[in-house]
Protein backbone atom coordinates (compact mmCIF):
# COMPACT_ATOMS: atom_id res chain seq x y z
CA UNK A 1 0.00 0.00 0.00
CA UNK A 2 1.43 3.34 -1.01
CA UNK A 3 1.17 6.37 1.22
CA UNK A 4 -0.47 9.32 -0.54
CA UNK A 5 2.19 11.11 -2.56
CA UNK A 6 1.39 13.96 -4.88
CA UNK A 7 3.58 14.60 -7.87
CA UNK A 8 3.32 17.89 -9.77
CA UNK A 9 4.89 18.66 -13.10
CA UNK A 10 5.38 21.77 -15.11
CA UNK A 11 3.90 21.86 -18.56
CA UNK A 12 7.24 21.47 -20.48
CA UNK A 13 7.89 18.12 -18.82
CA UNK A 14 4.32 16.82 -19.03
CA UNK A 15 4.90 14.85 -22.23
CA UNK A 16 7.95 13.00 -20.86
CA UNK A 17 6.15 12.24 -17.63
CA UNK A 18 3.14 10.99 -19.56
CA UNK A 19 5.33 8.58 -21.55
CA UNK A 20 7.00 7.30 -18.40
CA UNK A 21 3.69 6.92 -16.59
CA UNK A 22 1.99 5.07 -19.43
CA UNK A 23 5.01 2.77 -19.72
CA UNK A 24 4.68 1.98 -16.03
CA UNK A 25 0.99 1.26 -16.44
CA UNK A 26 1.71 -1.06 -19.35
CA UNK A 27 3.37 -3.50 -16.94
CA UNK A 28 0.66 -3.44 -14.31
CA UNK A 29 -1.01 -6.87 -14.22
CA UNK A 30 -4.57 -6.29 -15.34
CA UNK A 31 -5.44 -9.64 -13.82
CA UNK A 32 -5.45 -7.73 -10.53
CA UNK A 33 -8.66 -6.08 -11.70
CA UNK A 34 -10.37 -9.29 -10.63
CA UNK A 35 -9.96 -7.93 -7.11
CA UNK A 36 -11.83 -4.78 -8.10
CA UNK A 37 -14.33 -4.25 -5.22
CA UNK A 38 -17.15 -3.35 -7.62
CA UNK A 39 -16.85 -6.84 -9.14
CA UNK A 40 -18.18 -8.18 -5.84
CA UNK A 41 -21.95 -8.72 -5.53
CA UNK A 42 -24.02 -8.00 -2.47
CA UNK A 43 -25.06 -11.36 -0.99
CA UNK A 44 -27.49 -12.06 1.84
CA UNK A 45 -29.25 -15.38 2.13
CA UNK A 46 -30.67 -16.22 -1.32
CA UNK A 47 -30.58 -12.59 -2.50
CA UNK A 48 -27.79 -11.15 -4.65
CA UNK A 49 -27.49 -7.68 -6.15
CA UNK A 50 -24.95 -5.65 -8.11
CA UNK A 51 -24.98 -2.16 -9.60
CA UNK A 52 -26.59 0.23 -8.68
CA UNK A 53 -26.72 -1.30 -5.16
CA UNK A 54 -23.97 -1.50 -2.55
CA UNK A 55 -23.56 -3.05 0.87
CA UNK A 56 -21.61 -5.59 2.97
CA UNK A 57 -18.50 -6.54 0.90
CA UNK A 58 -19.57 -4.20 -1.90
CA UNK A 59 -18.30 -0.66 -1.03
CA UNK A 60 -20.49 2.42 -1.21
CA UNK A 61 -18.82 3.93 -4.34
CA UNK A 62 -19.96 0.82 -6.24
CA UNK A 63 -23.60 1.89 -6.06
CA UNK A 64 -26.00 4.80 -5.77
CA UNK A 65 -25.62 6.59 -2.39
CA UNK A 66 -29.31 5.99 -1.56
CA UNK A 67 -29.32 2.29 -2.52
CA UNK A 68 -27.34 0.76 0.33
CA UNK A 69 -28.49 -2.76 1.22
CA UNK A 70 -28.17 -4.15 4.75
CA UNK A 71 -28.01 -7.83 5.62
CA UNK A 72 -29.69 -9.02 8.82
CA UNK A 73 -27.48 -12.04 9.47
CA UNK A 74 -29.75 -13.60 12.10
CA UNK A 75 -32.61 -13.92 9.61
CA UNK A 76 -30.65 -13.73 6.31
CA UNK A 77 -33.00 -10.94 5.26
CA UNK A 78 -32.12 -7.79 3.31
CA UNK A 79 -33.30 -4.30 4.18
CA UNK A 80 -33.19 -0.91 2.47
CA UNK A 81 -33.89 2.49 4.03
CA UNK A 82 -36.11 4.75 1.91
CA UNK A 83 -37.25 8.17 3.15
CA UNK A 84 -36.23 7.26 6.72
CA UNK A 85 -38.37 4.09 6.65
CA UNK A 86 -36.95 0.57 6.62
CA UNK A 87 -38.14 -1.83 3.92
CA UNK A 88 -37.41 -5.53 3.60
CA UNK A 89 -36.19 -6.42 0.12
CA UNK A 90 -37.92 -9.65 -0.90
CA UNK A 91 -36.63 -9.83 -4.48
CA UNK A 92 -34.19 -8.08 -6.83
CA UNK A 93 -34.61 -8.68 -10.55
CA UNK A 94 -31.56 -7.31 -12.36
CA UNK A 95 -33.04 -8.14 -15.77
CA UNK A 96 -36.10 -5.93 -15.32
CA UNK A 97 -34.51 -3.55 -12.76
CA UNK A 98 -37.36 -4.21 -10.34
CA UNK A 99 -37.54 -4.81 -6.60
CA UNK A 100 -40.18 -6.34 -4.35
CA UNK A 101 -40.45 -4.46 -1.09
CA UNK A 102 -42.45 -4.60 2.12
CA UNK A 103 -42.39 -1.99 4.84
CA UNK A 104 -40.71 -3.40 7.94
CA UNK A 105 -43.36 -1.94 10.25
CA UNK A 106 -46.09 -3.71 8.24
CA UNK A 107 -44.57 -7.10 9.03
CA UNK A 108 -46.56 -7.18 12.28
CA UNK A 109 -50.03 -5.98 13.36
CA UNK A 110 -51.33 -3.02 11.38
CA UNK A 111 -52.10 -0.98 14.52
CA UNK A 112 -48.47 -1.33 15.62
CA UNK A 113 -47.12 0.30 12.45
CA UNK A 114 -45.47 3.72 12.57
CA UNK A 115 -48.32 5.38 10.62
CA UNK A 116 -45.65 7.49 8.93
CA UNK A 117 -46.46 9.80 6.06
CA UNK A 118 -43.20 9.07 4.19
CA UNK A 119 -43.44 7.94 0.57
CA UNK A 120 -41.07 6.35 -1.94
CA UNK A 121 -38.47 8.58 -3.56
CA UNK A 122 -39.85 9.31 -7.08
CA UNK A 123 -36.35 10.06 -8.40
CA UNK A 124 -35.33 6.46 -7.69
CA UNK A 125 -38.47 4.32 -7.73
CA UNK A 126 -41.51 3.96 -9.96
CA UNK A 127 -44.48 1.94 -8.72
CA UNK A 128 -45.43 -0.83 -11.13
CA UNK A 129 -48.94 -0.57 -12.67
CA UNK A 130 -50.05 -3.70 -10.80
CA UNK A 131 -50.15 -1.64 -7.59
CA UNK A 132 -51.83 1.50 -6.30
CA UNK A 133 -51.51 3.90 -3.36
CA UNK A 134 -54.30 4.42 -0.83
CA UNK A 135 -54.67 7.06 1.87
CA UNK A 136 -54.92 5.88 5.48
CA UNK A 137 -56.41 8.41 7.92
CA UNK A 138 -56.31 8.19 11.70
CA UNK A 139 -57.23 10.30 14.76
CA UNK A 140 -60.48 11.06 12.96
CA UNK A 141 -63.60 12.69 14.35
CA UNK A 142 -65.49 9.72 15.88
CA UNK A 143 -68.88 11.35 15.35
CA UNK A 144 -68.66 11.14 11.55
CA UNK A 145 -69.35 8.16 9.30
CA UNK A 146 -66.33 6.76 7.47
CA UNK A 147 -66.01 4.02 4.84
CA UNK A 148 -63.48 1.26 5.59
CA UNK A 149 -63.44 2.28 9.24
CA UNK A 150 -60.96 0.88 11.76
CA UNK A 151 -60.00 1.65 15.36
CA UNK A 152 -56.46 1.40 16.76
CA UNK A 153 -55.22 2.06 20.31
CA UNK A 154 -53.61 5.52 20.53
CA UNK A 155 -54.60 6.16 16.90
CA UNK A 156 -58.32 6.46 17.40
CA UNK A 157 -60.79 6.10 14.57
CA UNK A 158 -59.30 5.65 11.12
CA UNK A 159 -60.31 5.03 7.53
CA UNK A 160 -58.71 3.88 4.26
CA UNK A 161 -59.78 5.09 0.82
CA UNK A 162 -58.53 6.66 -2.41
CA UNK A 163 -59.55 10.30 -1.89
CA UNK A 164 -58.98 13.09 0.61
CA UNK A 165 -62.58 13.85 1.52
CA UNK A 166 -61.87 13.36 5.21
CA UNK A 167 -58.57 15.19 5.42
CA UNK A 168 -60.03 18.04 7.49
CA UNK A 169 -61.68 15.64 9.94
CA UNK A 170 -58.62 13.57 10.84
CA UNK A 171 -55.41 14.34 12.69
CA UNK A 172 -53.01 12.24 10.60
CA UNK A 173 -52.56 10.59 7.22
CA UNK A 174 -50.08 8.21 5.59
CA UNK A 175 -49.93 6.13 2.42
CA UNK A 176 -50.14 2.39 1.92
CA UNK A 177 -49.33 0.49 -1.27
CA UNK A 178 -51.57 -2.43 -2.23
CA UNK A 179 -52.32 -4.55 -5.34
CA UNK A 180 -54.53 -2.84 -7.90
CA UNK A 181 -57.34 -5.32 -7.22
CA UNK A 182 -57.53 -4.65 -3.47
CA UNK A 183 -60.61 -2.70 -2.34
CA UNK A 184 -61.22 -1.77 1.32
CA UNK A 185 -64.52 -3.04 2.65
CA UNK A 186 -67.33 -0.58 3.16
CA UNK A 187 -68.22 -0.13 6.80
CA UNK A 188 -65.89 -1.99 9.16
CA UNK A 189 -62.48 -2.63 7.60
CA UNK A 190 -61.19 -6.19 7.66
CA UNK A 191 -57.86 -5.37 9.29
CA UNK A 192 -56.70 -9.00 9.22
CA UNK A 193 -57.13 -9.08 5.45
CA UNK A 194 -55.29 -5.75 5.09
CA UNK A 195 -52.37 -7.07 7.18
CA UNK A 196 -52.11 -10.10 4.91
CA UNK A 197 -52.05 -7.90 1.81
CA UNK A 198 -49.40 -5.54 3.20
CA UNK A 199 -47.10 -8.39 4.26
CA UNK A 200 -46.90 -9.58 0.64
CA UNK A 201 -45.29 -6.30 -0.37
CA UNK A 202 -45.27 -4.48 -3.70
CA UNK A 203 -43.00 -4.04 -6.71
CA UNK A 204 -41.15 -0.98 -7.96
CA UNK A 205 -38.91 -0.27 -10.92
CA UNK A 206 -35.69 1.65 -10.57
CA UNK A 207 -35.95 5.04 -12.25
CA UNK A 208 -32.18 5.22 -12.79
CA UNK A 209 -31.07 5.40 -16.42
CA UNK A 210 -29.36 2.04 -17.02
CA UNK A 211 -28.00 2.88 -20.48
CA UNK A 212 -24.62 4.29 -19.37
CA UNK A 213 -24.01 1.19 -17.26
CA UNK A 214 -25.04 -1.14 -20.07
CA UNK A 215 -22.62 0.62 -22.43
CA UNK A 216 -19.92 0.38 -19.79
CA UNK A 217 -20.40 -3.39 -19.38
CA UNK A 218 -20.48 -3.88 -23.14
CA UNK A 219 -17.05 -2.26 -23.35
CA UNK A 220 -15.68 -4.45 -20.57
CA UNK A 221 -15.92 -1.89 -17.77
CA UNK A 222 -17.32 -1.94 -14.25
CA UNK A 223 -20.18 0.34 -13.18
CA UNK A 224 -19.60 2.49 -10.12
CA UNK A 225 -20.59 5.87 -8.67
CA UNK A 226 -18.75 9.07 -7.96
CA UNK A 227 -20.97 10.88 -5.43
CA UNK A 228 -24.35 10.62 -7.23
CA UNK A 229 -22.95 10.33 -10.78
CA UNK A 230 -22.52 6.92 -12.45
CA UNK A 231 -19.03 6.31 -13.85
CA UNK A 232 -17.33 3.50 -15.73
CA UNK A 233 -14.14 1.91 -14.39
CA UNK A 234 -11.61 -0.05 -16.43
CA UNK A 235 -8.21 -1.67 -15.95
CA UNK A 236 -6.74 0.26 -18.88
CA UNK A 237 -6.96 3.62 -20.58
CA UNK A 238 -10.63 4.45 -21.06
CA UNK A 239 -13.08 7.17 -21.80
CA UNK A 240 -14.54 8.42 -18.51
CA UNK A 241 -18.27 8.73 -19.08
CA UNK A 242 -21.16 9.91 -16.97
CA UNK A 243 -24.80 10.78 -17.48
CA UNK A 244 -24.10 14.50 -17.75
CA UNK A 245 -20.58 14.32 -19.18
CA UNK A 246 -19.61 12.21 -22.20
CA UNK A 247 -16.12 11.96 -23.83
CA UNK A 248 -14.67 14.91 -21.94
CA UNK A 249 -12.00 13.16 -19.83
CA UNK A 250 -9.58 10.35 -20.44
CA UNK A 251 -8.91 8.26 -17.33
CA UNK A 252 -7.74 4.86 -16.21
CA UNK A 253 -8.17 2.72 -13.13
CA UNK A 254 -6.22 -0.44 -12.40
CA UNK A 255 -5.35 -2.22 -9.19
CA UNK A 256 -4.68 0.46 -6.57
CA UNK A 257 -4.70 3.36 -9.06
CA UNK A 258 -7.97 5.21 -9.46
CA UNK A 259 -9.30 7.98 -11.68
CA UNK A 260 -6.04 9.45 -12.95
CA UNK A 261 -6.98 12.02 -15.60
CA UNK A 262 -5.00 12.84 -18.73
CA UNK A 263 -3.91 15.51 -19.54
CA UNK A 264 -2.91 16.18 -15.94
CA UNK A 265 -0.66 18.26 -13.76
CA UNK A 266 -0.91 15.97 -10.73
CA UNK A 267 -1.76 12.42 -9.77
CA UNK A 268 -1.97 10.39 -6.58
CA UNK A 269 -0.90 6.88 -5.65
CA UNK A 270 -3.32 5.31 -3.13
Amino acid sequence: MFSPVLFRFSKPNSFLVLLFFLSYIHFLPCAQSQREPCDTLFRCGDLTAGFPFWGVARPQPCGHPSLGLHCQKQTNSTSLIISSLMYRVLEVNTTTSTLKLVRQDFSGPFCSASFSGATLTPELFELLPDYKTLSAYYLCNPSLHYPAKFICPNKGVGSIHQDDLYHNHCGGIFNITVPIGYAPEEGALNVTNLESVLKKGFEVKLSIDERPCQECKTNGGICAYHVATPVCRFCHLYQHRSVSEVNTKESFSCSSLHSVHIPFDAFTFI
